[in-house]
């Protein structure tokens, strides 16, 4: 069995099983591992960086060690280390009912060489109650504890009641930080109040299958500094138009949402397998 790459020092002998663990190449020495698991591990958001990416993950995880899509987001973090990257992670629409052992591994893989990893949960725009959505942050603790925080699905935009509505996820959001959980993300999916940003860590948003308008994508952004807290996923799109038809709203894209992704995936479930265009939006944002 590899060891947890939290043991690995100078002087541990290592296998080409512990290698793959930490996302290096078999025929890297200990010096480079050691190196690598000390600068990326348990590192927190950073907040001064122009883009990073955010990618929902719903892809399960067969054969965690040689699995091709998380593979190519390990190897993609690899080359391009000063993009931060968010990865989502959903076993069951939650963390399930049992800990998985692939997942379990995908997780260790992907924070060994820098990624943030957080679990799905859905509040179902509040019609799962707050001891719905807290039963599902123990489960995500229970089960992998090595996640570093929990990604709010579904969050009502304010508009129906916003004091009942921000009075509950703060406290479901209070209560992921206290389960040790140091990354909240909520997806709205649309432009909210700029109270929400006092909640959560990460708003996405924005998420549909076509391009924000100019004036959407201005919003009720309060620009500067809150770029880095600000999401926008875009799916359903054409392979190659990042570089070509698309070019130029992808650019306007990436100055009003900080953590972004764009896949070539679509409905009825856009995050089921892993972006085409995936190279051309870290070659944008790298």
């Amino acid at each position: 069995m590899a060891k947890n790459f939290n043991t690995i020092t100078m002087d541990t002998t290592l296998t080409n099983a512990d290698k793959l663990l930490v996302g290096q190449n078999d025929g890297d020495d200990v010096g480079t591992i050691v190196g690598e698991v000390k600068r990326f591990i348990s590192s927190p958001l950073e907040d001064n960086f122009k883009n990073g990416l955010m990618i929902p993950m719903y892809i399960y995880p067969t054969d965690a060690y040689t699995n091709t899509d998380y593979n190519s987001v390990i190897t993609y973090k690899r080359q391009n280390r000063n993009v931060p990257v968010v990865v989502i992670i959903n076993p069951s629409n939650g963390p399930g009912a049992v800990t998985d052992g692939n997942y379990t591994m995908a997780i260790d893989r992907m924070k060994a060489v820098g990624i943030h990893v957080i679990g799905y949960v859905s509040t179902a725009y509040r019609a799962n109650t707050t001891t719905d959505v807290k039963a599902d942050i123990d489960g995500w603790k229970s089960y992998y504890p090595g996640i570093d925080g929990i990604f709010f699905d579904e969050q009502s935009d304010g508009t129906a009641d916003l004091g009942a509505e921000q009075a509950y996820y703060k406290e479901v959001a209070e209560y992921s930080r206290q389960q040790g959980f140091d990354i909240t993300v909520s997806n709205p999916g649309v432009d909210v109040d700029n109270s929400w940003y006092d909640l959560f860590d990460i708003l996405v948003e924005f998420e549909s299958d076509t391009w924000p308008t100019s004036g959407n994508m201005d919003g009720a952004w309060p620009g500067g500094k809150q770029l880095f807290k600000r999401g926008g996923l875009k799916h359903s799109s054409t392979a190659g138009d990042l570089t070509s038809n698309d070019a130029a709203i992808f650019e306007e894209f990436l100055q009003h949402y900080g953590w972004v992704y764009v896949t070539t995936d679509i409905l009825p479930n856009p995050w089921d397998s892993l972006s085409t265009e995936l190279s051309d939006v870290y070659s944008a944002i790298g």
